[in-house]
């Protein structure tokens, strides 16, 4: 009985590619400079920590977004993620097309 898969699905965001440096981050550095002008905007590090118990908790709670606010907040966001792709981390598309993906994660 042959148990290799032929399809291998993956989780892509931060674990296949940067997408909080390419395009999250950038995307809410917009948003706080449209809705929120004036305000120093966290570094990246502040900005995980404070999105680690949720989005939603950070923008209405932190920020004190209305929901006109937060309809805007998406909007830049969206437009963000259907402009920029974000970039593969070195080594993995390699790793994708080794022909044992078995030799290639326990060599």
């Amino acid at each position: 009985m042959d148990l290799r898969y032929r399809c291998i699905l993956i989780d892509h965001d931060d674990t296949a590619v940067d997408s909080t440096e390419a395009v999250h981050y950038p995307a809410h550095l917009e948003a706080l400079r449209i809705l929120r002008p004036g305000r120093t905007p966290p570094t990246k590090e502040e900005w995980l920590l404070r999105n680690f118990h949720g989005i939603m908790e950070y923008l209405e709670g932190d920020l004190g977004m209305t929901r006109e606010e937060l309809g805007r907040e998406l909007e830049i966001w969206r437009g963000w993620t259907s402009s920029h792709v974000p970039p593969f981390f070195p080594g993995f598309l390699p790793l994708l097309r080794t022909t044992d993906s078995r030799e290639a994660l326990w060599p």
